[in-house]
């Protein structure tokens, strides 16, 4: 590793204390990516308590935006993922997919299911409706 002075070390430490990604870290201080690791590497005491970041994307939505799609369910104000994303998009100003909300109600533990359908009208019910309606 080539020397760097303890000011970028500072740095690079400081940085990731505040949460940012070692490609983030390594373009503000104008290092390689493998410099911000070997630091956090010697430093790693420091950093017991400050897990590293998760790999991937970030999530669209937070833990308060799932509970609201949840409630959007629950108070009967949506009824499917795509209205309830509609109604996110006009309340919070997020644009988020369907497949997005869905993904968010099922960590919050909705389920989804088919609806089930009622069993159509049997014979005898057709002929009494029949009979009523040529009596009134």
């Amino acid at each position: 590793m080539i020397q760097i002075t303890d000011d970028k070390k500072r740095c690079i430490i400081y940085l990731l204390h505040q949460g940012l990604t070692f490609r983030e870290v390594a373009f503000i201080c104008s290092v390689s990516v493998g410099t911000v690791h070997n630091v956090r590497e010697m430093n790693s005491a420091e950093f017991e308590e400050f897990p590293l970041n998760k790999p991937g994307s970030k999530y669209k939505l937070s833990e308060a935006e799932k509970r609201f799609c949840g409630r959007l369910f629950s108070s009967g104000r949506a009824e499917t993922a795509t209205s309830a994303a509609k109604i996110t998009q006009e309340d919070l100003g997020i644009s988020v997919s369907r497949q997005t909300v869905s993904r968010g109600l099922k960590q919050s533990g909705f389920n989804s299911y088919e609806k089930i359908e009622k069993p159509q009208l049997s014979g005898g019910n057709i002929r009494a409706r029949l009979t009523f309606a040529k009596k009134y």
